[in-house]
């Protein structure tokens, strides 16, 4: 026998299967309606189905339908789904605009662009000239980018050498911004302060569905923790709250398999320069490496934060500027994240970038994460 559901149970049950109409651009219709509510009834005794739909009704001169799955899809904030619409649909275009512009780069142009690209190969200084020339030379490497044909970008690397420096992250978010100009990416490091209290709050309504993620939760409410830890935390039992699915292989990721693909942690640097040997070894013919970031030392006192491809290695300050750059090798440079952490990835795009990228954008448990935070 189920508990019975309190109001706050009962909105997020009517959003979620209301968002899922929204994400799917399917109108939620009258019959649609009754079959959810009597469903939900069925599964949730003692609840009601007018309680979620309650139909129009002449002879007791109610002139209008009614209940939570109506006023919730009737209702919703038009100008916010406005909004939402316009976020869908301009990383879309954008990638696509600048992809045009690449391929039908004029033979003059790309003349002028691969001088540029000359230079940037056989300098490093003056860093501002080297920033200008990198902005300056944008579509030549777009254009190659798209026309890469090894999992691995191992062309554009090395066409790129620069992107290999210390400081070459530096050039992938200049890379990003040309794309995404509308993106305020600054912006993501203040969202994510106001976003944890949040989460955290989404994941005692909800809980979370493995030891290790309630461990590390446990370990962050016992004590006063770095802001790496608490972030590195936060992102880690993700898995265990929206869990993984599927991959286009059909094969089911458990949730370690989520976390040690979006976050590989390493007690000791002897560790993580083990751990990236191996996984190149893995990746060294026709494999795709995707983006990943490693930690060392121990969860409390974290002292190293990468970001590893099969080609790239950035050592970052903190472990949030980590997400950042994953997510820009990604959308700059069109890397593809683990099919086992999607998810993750999804959400951290959706909600910090205003980019969709995936069909999994649609999967139920983000819809339900998504509508809690909208209210």
């Amino acid at each position: 026998m189920h508990q019975r559901l309190d109001a706050q149970h009962r909105k997020h049950l009517a959003h979620t299967v209301v968002d899922y109409y929204i994400a799917n651009e399917t109108y939620f219709r009258i019959p649609d309606m009754a079959r959810f509510a009597q469903c939900i009834a069925e599964k949730f005794p003692p609840e009601l189905p007018e309680v979620y739909f309650n139909p129009r009704d002449a002879t007791i001169n109610k002139k209008h339908p009614s209940g939570i799955l109506y006023d919730r899809f009737h209702n919703r904030n038009k100008q916010h789904l406005l909004q939402s619409k316009q976020e869908k649909k301009n990383p879309i275009d954008n990638w696509k605009i600048f992809k045009a512009k690449a391929l039908i780069l004029p033979k003059e142009e790309i003349k002028r662009q691969s001088s540029i690209k000359t230079w940037l190969r056989n300098n490093k200084h003056p860093a501002e000239k080297v920033t200008d020339l990198w902005r300056e030379s944008f579509l030549l490497r777009m254009r190659e980018i798209v026309e890469e044909t090894d999992v691995n970008k191992a062309h554009v690397v090395a066409e790129w050498p620069r992107l290999t420096d210390e400081d070459g992250y530096l050039l992938i978010d200049a890379d990003f911004e040309q794309i995404y100009r509308y993106v305020a990416t600054s912006n993501f490091f203040d969202d994510w302060e106001c976003f944890v209290p949040r989460y955290l709050e989404y994941i005692e309504l909800n809980g979370l569905k493995d030891d290790y993620s309630r461990q590390l939760l446990t370990h962050l409410e016992s004590q006063s923790v770095a802001k790496d830890t608490r972030d590195f935390i936060c992102c880690t039992i993700f898995h265990g709250l929206v869990k993984p699915v599927r991959t286009s292989s059909r094969k089911l990721p458990t949730i370690l398999q989520a976390q040690t693909e979006m976050c590989y942690a390493c007690a000791t640097d002897e560790e993580f320069i083990e751990a990236v040997e191996s996984l190149r070894s893995e990746h060294s013919n026709d494999i795709p490496f995707a983006p990943r970031i490693f930690v060392v030392g121990q969860t409390d006192k974290l002292t190293g934060f990468y970001v590893v491809t099969s080609k790239l290695q950035y050592k970052l300050p903190t472990f949030l500027r980590c997400v950042d750059i994953a997510v820009k090798l990604k959308f700059a440079h069109n890397y593809d994240f683990p099919e086992s952490c999607e998810l993750f990835w999804c959400f951290i795009a959706k909600h910090f970038y205003s980019i969709n990228f995936s069909r999994k954008a649609k999967n139920s448990q983000l819809l339900q994460f998504f509508a809690y935070l909208k209210d």
